[in-house]
């Protein structure tokens, strides 16, 4: 974990990974195919109308995005807080691991495909059997009614 993890509570940590737990998402995002297999990049976030908690986020975690979401109809503002880093990414699963219950599986698929892509030389997509597979299977957890 970076030296900036290490600042961040124990109550902290645990107010995220509810967090996470209940609005949060945590998968990879298929990137364009390439050359005949498909590539992915770790992904975690939290869509949510309250403004405040975003930035907190952000304050915790900086160096990823934040995205307001103009209202349709008669919704609300949304705000998308979306680190970037797969470092980050790690570490704030690292720290949240212990306190999940409903994404824990999710959280340990992420941390094992954040370690391995780190591996690999930045920009460089990884063709690793092992590391498509774990990602394959993280994003079919992740489908509407998968159990």
């Amino acid at each position: 974990m970076t030296k900036l993890v290490h600042q961040i509570s124990e109550t902290d940590a645990a107010w995220l990974a509810g967090l996470i737990d209940g609005e949060g998402y945590v998968g990879v995002r298929k990137l364009s195919r390439v050359n005949d297999y498909q590539a992915y990049q770790p992904a975690l976030s939290v869509v949510m109308t309250h403004e405040p908690t975003i930035l907190k986020l952000h304050e915790m975690f900086p160096g990823g995005a934040i995205s307001p979401r103009l209202p349709e109809g008669n919704r609300k503002m949304q705000y998308t807080w979306r680190p970037t880093a797969t470092q980050v990414i790690l570490d704030a699963c690292e720290l949240i691991q212990p306190y999940c219950i409903t994404k824990q599986d999710q959280v340990k698929f992420l941390i094992e495909i954040c370690k391995i892509k780190l591996t690999f030389t930045r920009g460089k997509r990884v063709t690793d059997p092992y590391y498509l597979a774990l990602c394959e299977k993280l994003s079919t957890m992740n489908l509407r009614g998968a159990a």
